[in-house]
């Protein structure tokens, strides 16, 4: 983004340059990119909803296109894909989870509990919400050590030996597949027929992915907070029922991702007082619309009992995150388990604490002392 490194961004610190953005140039041409930044809230919004406007059928990364997305796609169609796997994901379906979820967590934590310190992200935030889509996809228990290797090294661009992986399971190894997701869409009809291999690839690598492109780098945001925040760890621990709240603020505040994908504009339309043409792209910037003083007040204070927080963290209208509830009670069952067995976390000696959020660091190493009488219940 060389432009935009002119322009004063700070990739460890964007958002004094998110801000300057939102009161000067809103709607600004990247060469770098080749598409528009839409840095302003009202702005990130419509482009959101306004699908006939501002289409996601564009290309947007090597992932996506090897992979058959309904990222890319635009309703009906987009509305087709997913309901195909929608139903693990209600608040229902979820909140089925919640019992073996915490089981992951409470496994992951009695590993390092005695240590008195922690990798953030490579002992609790990779691991867990791998294991959780593992489950909900139904691949075999024993690939572990395999797709887990891969799902650490996704970046966006092309993955054959993933795609290999589950082309595998589809046919010569389906027989170890779990009950899922997966067996789910080998049974499943669109349209009266059967999926194509192609379409159920797509839907197994969409879902892989986002387990931790999204939710890996979000805990490892949430335990910055407590860091950041002392004080509201010790506010949660005495009212755990401010916990949902809590990480409504962590994701306005340090969201999963600090953009989505590109749109493709399908008509000349003006946006943020510029002229995009037909063809053209813009890309939509969360992290600064979840900072615009225009729907947030005093946007650059982290404040657990924001209300009303209509932060855009999980995209709005028919691209909203489908596995946003499930996302949700993930970083519930986290943060309760954190506060309920440590305290007085800190970054380890030579540790760095990033204002950007956690988005691509894989290391967070931590300190912390074990609670002697946990005060809060196992609730989420």
């Amino acid at each position: 983004m060389h432009d935009v490194c002119q322009a004063g961004y700070e990739p460890q610190n964007p958002y004094p340059y998110y801000r300057q953005m939102r009161e000067q140039q809103p709607v600004f041409y990247s060469h770098e990119q080749d598409a528009w930044q839409v840095f302003g809230y009202a702005d990130v919004e419509r482009v959101f909803t306004d699908v006939q406007t501002f289409s996601s059928q564009t290309p947007c990364c090597s992932f996506t296109t090897d992979f058959h997305s309904f990222y890319r796609m635009d309703p009906p169609e987009l509305q087709q894909y997913r309901s195909l796997v929608s139903p693990p994901f209600t608040p229902l379906a979820v909140a089925r989870l919640t019992d073996r979820m915490r089981g992951m967590v409470g496994v992951l934590l009695d590993r390092i509990a005695d240590r008195g310190q922690m990798d953030v992200m490579a002992d609790l935030a990779f691991p867990f919400p791998l294991r959780v889509m593992a489950d909900l996809l139904g691949l075999p228990l024993q690939d572990e050590e395999r797709y887990a290797a891969w799902s650490q090294a996704i970046t966006g661009e092309e993955m054959p030996e993933l795609r290999a992986y589950f082309l595998e399971l589809l046919t010569e190894r389906r027989h170890l597949l779990r009950p899922g997701i997966i067996t789910s869409l080998l049974e499943a009809r669109l349209d009266g027929r059967p999926l194509h291999q192609e379409e159920v690839l797509g839907h197994c690598g969409q879902l892989f992915a986002g387990a931790n492109l999204e939710i890996t780098p979000f805990l490892g945001n949430v335990v910055q907070s407590l860091i950041e925040h002392p004080e509201v760890a010790e506010e949660l621990r005495a009212a755990p029922d401010l916990i949902p709240g809590a990480v409504e603020e962590m994701l306005r505040y340090y969201p999963p991702i600090p953009a989505t994908g590109p749109r493709r504009v399908t008509v000349d339309v003006e946006l943020g007082g510029q002229l995009i043409r037909e063809g053209q792209r813009v890309v939509p910037m969360m992290a600064s619309a979840n900072r615009d003083a225009a729907v947030f007040a005093n946007p650059d204070q982290f404040d657990i009992r924001r209300q009303p927080n209509p932060h855009l963290s999980f995209v709005t209208g028919p691209h909203v995150c489908i596995g946003a509830h499930l996302a949700r009670l993930e970083t519930r069952i986290v943060l309760t388990a954190l506060l309920e067995r440590f305290q007085d976390i800190q970054p380890a000696e030579g540790a760095r604490l990033s204002p950007a959020g956690m988005f691509g660091i894989k290391h967070l190493p931590i300190t912390f002392r074990a609670c002697v009488d946990p005060t809060l219940t196992s609730r989420t």
